[in-house]
């Protein structure tokens, strides 16, 4: 089996998909082990939550909680910088 690469329509070997799809694991596995107890990552919470949702078609699923919550964190960190950005011009 294999599949058409888009970007010069040759094909790519199974096999390779596979190593790929394994590398993409373990990276998100490595991602998810550097995660602080509040779900962020610091201050790099916002490149984290883009890199592995761009890994993903469908991040973060329902049924994952600890994806959910890091989400969430981001949403928090986005909106305490808001907050910060507005009072600051006020």
């Amino acid at each position: 089996m294999s599949r058409s690469n888009f970007l010069d329509g040759s094909t790519l070997s199974l096999d390779l998909i596979t190593k790929a799809e394994e590398a993409r694991e373990r990276a998100l596995d490595w991602l998810n082990t550097r995660r602080n107890s509040d779900f962020g990552w610091g201050e790099d919470t916002a490149k984290v939550i883009v890199a592995i949702a761009s890994s993903s078609e469908n991040w973060p699923q329902k049924s994952d909680l600890d994806a959910r919550l890091s989400a969430k964190q981001l949403e928090v960190e986005l909106l305490a910088t808001l907050l910060r950005f507005v009072s600051f011009r006020q």
